[in-house]
Formats: C-alpha cells, sequence, structure tokens
C-alpha cells in the first residue's frame, strides 16, 4: 500500500517522495547546478516557442550568451560580473521571460537589489552552460 501512495505522488507531482509515519513526504532531492540550469533553459524553450511567441526564447538566449560569453573571457572585470537589472534590454529580454533569470541564478549570479552580481561562478559550469545555449 505504502509503496502505491509513493508511486501515486510520484507521478502526480514529477517528485521524489518517502514514507513517514504513514505520510509519503517529498524527499528533498536538491539537484546539481548544471541541472538547473538545463531546467531553466527548458522552461525557457518550451514557454516561448517561435510559432506562437516569435524572437522571445531566441533573443533571450542570446542575451544569456552574452553575459556568460563575456564572464568566461574576463572573470574578473566588474563590468561583466555585474547586470543592470534596470537595463531596458535586461528587462525586456531576459527577467520578463520565465525562466531568464533562473538561469543566470543557476549559472552562479546573485539576486541583488538593483544588480545581477556573478557571486562564485565554476569556470566547468560556466563552460557547460555556454554549450547548452549552443
Amino acid at each position: 500500500m505504502e509503496e502505491q501512495l509513493i508511486r501515486d505522488k510520484e507521478e502526480r507531482f514529477g517528485k521524489k517522495f518517502k514514507v513517514v509515519g504513514g505520510e509519503a513526504v517529498p524527499v528533498n532531492d536538491e539537484k546539481k547546478p548544471i541541472d538547473k540550469v538545463k531546467i531553466a533553459l527548458k522552461t525557457i524553450r518550451e514557454l516561448y516557442p517561435e510559432d506562437r511567441h516569435p524572437d522571445v526564447a531566441s533573443n533571450c538566449i542570446k542575451m544569456l550568451k552574452a553575459y556568460l560569453t563575456n564572464l568566461s573571457k574576463d572573470p574578473t572585470n566588474d563590468k561583466f560580473r555585474k547586470i543592470n537589472k534596470e537595463n531596458k534590454f535586461f528587462k525586456e529580454r531576459v527577467a520578463e521571460v520565465q525562466g531568464g533569470t533562473l538561469f543566470l541564478k543557476a549559472v552562479g549570479f546573485v539576486d541583488r537589489a538593483t544588480t545581477m552580481e556573478a557571486g562564485s561562478v565554476d569556470p566547468t559550469l560556466l563552460k557547460e552552460s555556454l554549450a547548452l545555449l549552443e
């Protein structure tokens, strides 16, 4: 009976569950950073298909690629480590696109009051994320 309960919850909610005290509770299954990047990118591509939302996903991906390319070329340059959240193009092409800021956070950017700042960005994760944007 408990196995059926767990399978039912996992199918409905898309999460792993375990039985505690007769109740099925979600397992805190922290994802790897690259998996979070993939989920954010999938969200962008699936919610904004080109036939219904022309150029939304492609413009967002181009902006994300530009941010990561600049950061990977010169990771110590403050100009590439901070993104002004008030910037018109950031707002329109990344912030307003569901999954855009999630992608940046997954790569290692930290959401501040007026900026998105690159925290401790893993060079391997940065390289893998750039490859996914191709």
